[in-house]
């Protein structure tokens, strides 16, 4: 079983910018924000073979954001310290618990107010950031572990005057370094590898009140990955199309969510090259409703 204590949360905020304006977007002006979260874990009864019956951690993450706005132009940096202590060899710890003084984010973005006619907003992203895209049941930057999913590339954004919207990206997913125990153990500092050897592209495109009052949104993201010097992967090939339909609560309505994702492709599997095809009808509790897969189908995972 195992056991999960929360010892402590909490973020510290400071923000030095200019007196906001009547738009929505944020202010011009130089914006900082931190957060330092500690946590206690214990495990007994490991399930999984070559690790050790009991493990412990005790980890702390600190991230530190600071962006500066003007006239459309942005340029941001966010470090990650995600540190763990507390465990020994033997123990499951790994790259989902340490990155230390990792700059997860560094970018430099624009953003065009009604370069398409009334209503319209185009926004531009380049360098390493951070990507929480629809449902976030694909790609996200995760939030529950110690570390989270960084990403190197172009972003650009476009909002058209009846509230459709598309997010395109294409990137290169960032390898959290180290990843050999020792130095993981040792909190070791290491910059993450970003490389051609593992690619993520794709959008999604959303326009609201399709359906009783839902917004519907399509997706599609594509994976390529290949071996590097060192580090031997699976060679995934992966292409995931997705379809979501959401309405958001509202006092007196309904409100749901349904999500279908068809993932095909190909990994090495055994030294053999493999093809997947996978659909899966993504459960929901927002209605109380858990939509049965079929008995050929598996979940997907996130990539």
């Amino acid at each position: 079983m195992k056991h999960i204590y929360l010892i402590s949360a909490f973020a510290l905020t400071a923000t030095f910018a200019q007196p906001a304006r009547a738009q929505q977007a944020p202010p011009d002006g130089l914006t900082l924000s931190g957060s330092v979260r500690v946590r206690y874990e214990t495990l007994d009864g490991q399930a999984r073979a070559g690790f050790g019956v009991e493990d412990e951690l005790f980890s702390i993450r600190t991230t530190i954001l600071a962006e500066y706005r003007e006239d459309g132009f942005r340029v941001g940096v966010e470090l990650y310290d995600s540190r763990a202590y507390g465990s020994e060899p033997g123990s499951a710890i790994g790259t989902a618990e340490v990155n230390t003084l990792e700059p997860v984010q560094a970018y430099v973005g624009y953003e065009v107010r009604e370069p398409f006619g009334r209503g319209t907003a185009l926004a531009v992203q380049a360098g390493r950031f951070t990507l929480n895209l629809g449902s976030r049941r694909l790609v996200a930057a995760d939030d529950y572990r110690n570390t989270t999913n960084g990403y190197t590339g172009l972003r650009a954004d476009i909002h058209a005057g009846d509230g459709t919207a598309a997010t395109l990206i294409y990137t290169l997913p960032q390898v959290r370094l180290p990843d050999d125990l020792p130095a993981i153990l040792d909190n070791k500092v290491r910059l993450d590898r970003e490389s051609f050897d593992l690619q993520l592209w794709g959008g999604l495109v959303s326009r609201p009140r399709v359906i009783a009052g839902a917004l519907a949104e399509i997706g599609y993201f594509g994976l390529a990955e290949r071996d590097a010097p060192g580090r031997p992967t699976r060679n995934r090939h992966l292409h995931n199309i997705s379809a979501r339909l959401i309405r958001d609560p509202a006092p007196g309505k309904a409100d749901f969510e349904v999500e279908g994702i068809y993932q095909l492709g190909s990994f090495l599997a055994g030294g053999y090259r493999a093809r997947t095809r996978r659909i899966g009808l993504v459960p929901t509790r927002r209605c109380g409703l858990y939509l049965p897969r079929s008995a050929e189908s598996t979940a997907v995972g996130r990539i």
